[in-house]
C-alpha cells in the first residue's frame, strides 16, 4: 500500500485554527526565561568613560600614554588610591580593566574603566584621569594633558543586543519546535479527530460505503 502524504490548504487551516495562538504564547514563555535566565546569570560589566586632550596637539604621544597606563607603574598608584578610598574592600577594587582609545590624527583620547560594578567604574575613571594629569610628565617629556570631560556613570556595554538576541533565538527555536511537535500529534498520532479530519488532511470526502441488508431479524 502506497501512502501519499502532502500539505494542503484544508491541512494548514486546520494546524494554524488549532495551534497558532498555544505556539505563540510558548514562544513568547520561553523568550521571557531565555531573557530572564540572561539577566540572572550573566555577569555584567560597566564601563565609564571620560574624555581627556593633549594640549599641545602632539598627539603621537598618546599610544606612549596607552603603554602608561598598562604598566605596572600606573596600576600601583591606581591601587594605592583605591586603598586609601571608601572601595577598598569592594570585590570590584581587584577586578577592572583600563583602556585608552583614541583617533589616530586627533589630540582628543578617551580613558575607559570596565569593572563589576558602574559606580566604581566611574570613580576610578575618575581616578585615572586625575592620576595621568599629575603623573605623566614624570614618565614622559612633552606630555601636558588635561581633562574635558569627567567619567559617565557606567554602563553595560552591547547589553540591549545581547539581550535582544538571546530571547529572539529561543522565541524562535520555541516556536518552530512547538509546531513540529504539534503537526506529528495532528497527523500521525492517535486517531481520526473529528468528522473534518479526513477532508482537511488527505482531502478525501468518503473512505467507502457500507451497505446495509435487512433481513428477517433485524438488519445485519
Amino acid at each position: 500500500m502506497k501512502f501519499v502524504f502532502r500539505f494542503n490548504s484544508g491541512m494548514v487551516h486546520r494546524l494554524i485554527k488549532k495551534y497558532l495562538l498555544i505556539t505563540v504564547l510558548i514562544a513568547i514563555l520561553f523568550g521571557g526565561l531565555s531573557g530572564a535566565a540572561t539577566l540572572t546569570l550573566k555577569k555584567n560589566v560597566y564601563t565609564s568613560t571620560g574624555q581627556m586632550v593633549q594640549n599641545d596637539n602632539n598627539y603621537t604621544l598618546i599610544q606612549s600614554y596607552k603603554q602608561f597606563a598598562a604598566s605596572s607603574s600606573f596600576t600601583s598608584i591606581l591601587d594605592k588610591k583605591i586603598a586609601a578610598s571608601e572601595w577598598k574592600k569592594s570585590s570590584a577594587s581587584h577586578n577592572y580593566t583600563i583602556a585608552i582609545g583614541n583617533n589616530s590624527d586627533s589630540p582628543f583620547f578617551s580613558v575607559s574603566v570596565a569593572s563589576p560594578n558602574k559606580h566604581f567604574s566611574k570613580y576610578l575613571a575618575n581616578i585615572a584621569m586625575q592620576t595621568l594629569v599629575s603623573n605623566l610628565s614624570q614618565y614622559l617629556s612633552g606630555a601636558n594633558v588635561s581633562i574635558v570631560s569627567e567619567a559617565s556613570t557606567g554602563y553595560i556595554n552591547g547589553y540591549k543586543k545581547t539581550l535582544v538576541k538571546y530571547v529572539l533565538v529561543a522565541a524562535v527555536l520555541a516556536f518552530v519546535l512547538s509546531w513540529f511537535v504539534f503537526i506529528i500529534k495532528e497527523l500521525f498520532t492517535g486517531k481520526v479527530k473529528d468528522e473534518d479530519f479526513m477532508q482537511d488532511v488527505f482531502e478525501i470526502s468518503q473512505l467507502g460505503t457500507i451497505t446495509l441488508s435487512e433481513k428477517k431479524g433485524g438488519i445485519k
